[in-house]
């Protein structure tokens, strides 16, 4: 079910009034990600994306009214997605076939 899907978010407050949002699926916290072909190479480490561990639903609801938001992930970008909050073809995706991740990023200016 929607609501048993676990996400793990972390605001990063700056010096200004904006603040970046990062969100990760739980399941791929402390990976890493390689691809060779496109030169690229994520991280999902805990200091940038090990924030709280809240519902996706959750998640989705703090991205809304987020101005720089940051997202590794399926489950999270798919109903990201889904919420109408990006397109997909935004989406771009880091790693080996067969051991791939989605991200996506969210600038509203």
């Amino acid at each position: 079910m929607e609501q048993d899907i676990m996400v793990f978010v972390k605001i990063h407050k700056g010096s200004d009034k904006e603040a970046v949002i990062a969100a990760c699926d739980a399941d791929i916290l402390g990976e890493t990600f390689s691809d060779d072909e496109k030169g690229l190479c994520l991280r999902i480490s805990e200091s940038f994306y090990g924030g709280n561990l809240v519902s996706i639903e959750k998640a989705v609801e703090m991205i809304q009214n987020a101005t720089n938001v940051n997202l590794v992930g399926k489950n999270i970008i798919r109903k990201t997605v889904e919420a109408g909050l990006a397109s997909p073809e935004a989406i771009i995706t880091i790693g080996k076939k067969g051991r791939e991740v989605p991200h996506l990023l969210i600038l509203r200016l």
